[in-house]
């Protein structure tokens, strides 16, 4: 049997939410490695950190628009903008565990940091639950984790090519009689 793994390929906004961590990390200690959760291949070192998007829904129905052709006039876009919240769970592991999840429970809030993620298109709200302890074991030792969740939101623009009709032409009868259509 062969085993296929692909590359991940997160979504801007993980990009986003990597980026922001690995700056309010650096803070505490030089150089820690975020990674996303749950993804095939080697952990890095201790000590380092996880990120998992765990949750994405709308908020609202959000605005739908057409868009028109700057030539013709006609509408050719469907656009849907959508403001999505998510929960994002970050986890360090090592000795500072507790340190690094404090580190960035406090960033989040900093104006460098607030101005950051809205440049990335990203705004942190709020700490679903503060920094907590989670001990874990790997290879029969025990080690030491820590875990903060963040409710974050972000702005997603839809849109699908509707096309508009340039001329329609129908021949055909009906009863006999012969009927032909331009259109325009």
């Amino acid at each position: 049997m062969t085993t296929v793994r692909r590359q991940y390929s997160p979504e801007p906004w993980e990009s986003a939410l990597q980026a922001w961590l690995q700056r309010a990390l650096r803070k505490e200690v030089a150089a820690i490695p975020v990674i996303y959760a749950n993804q095939a291949g080697p952990r890095p070192g201790w000590p380092f950190a996880t990120l998992q998007v765990i949750s994405v829904t709308d908020v609202g129905t959000g605005e739908r628009s057409l868009v028109d052709d700057p030539v013709t006039g006609d509408p050719y876009e469907f656009r849907v903008d959508q403001i999505k919240r998510g929960t994002v769970s970050v986890r360090a592991f090592g000795h500072q565990a507790r340190g690094l999840t404090h580190q960035a429970d406090l960033d989040w809030k900093l104006p460098e940091s607030v101005e950051a993620n809205r440049q990335a298109g990203l705004s942190i709200i709020a700490a679903v639950s503060g920094p907590l302890d989670i001990p874990s074991f790997e290879d029969g030792q025990p080690y030491l984790g820590s875990q903060l969740d963040l409710a974050f939101l972000f702005h997603l623009r839809l849109s699908e090519r509707i096309g508009a009709v340039a001329k329609i032409e129908a021949t055909g009868s009906v009863d006999g009689v012969a009927l032909e259509v331009d259109y325009p």
